[in-house]
């Protein structure tokens, strides 16, 4: 489970595994990450999003319902928090589709 374990993402990507790899519905590690990410059930998952932020993790990559990561965060129990620091890792605010399709 590549978003719940930060050890085995970095075994993961140090063996040559793509960050940005998306499943067959077009979801990344870090859309997945985002779209669960909330403190009281992922702790995990923010130090994993930091993480692969930092190794230059695909923001704008989109999903087959045309969701972004950032709009997979707007939808998560972190809203705020989750968007900024998006936004700070150079998230263009304007593909934000501003929730579910």
């Amino acid at each position: 489970k590549f978003t719940k374990n930060l050890s085995a993402a970095k075994v993961l990507i140090a063996a040559g595994c793509d960050i940005n790899k998306q499943t067959a519905f077009g979801l990344s590690a870090m859309h997945i990450c985002c779209s669960t990410s909330n403190s009281m059930r992922n702790r995990g998952h923010e130090q994993i999003i930091g993480w692969l932020l930092e190794k230059g993790a695909n923001l704008s990559l989109r999903c087959q319902l045309n969701r972004t990561v950032g709009d997979m965060a707007g939808s998560s129990g972190e809203r705020v928090h989750l968007l900024s620091q998006l936004i700070q890792h150079g998230l263009d605010a304007t593909m934000l589709s501003g929730g579910m399709p």
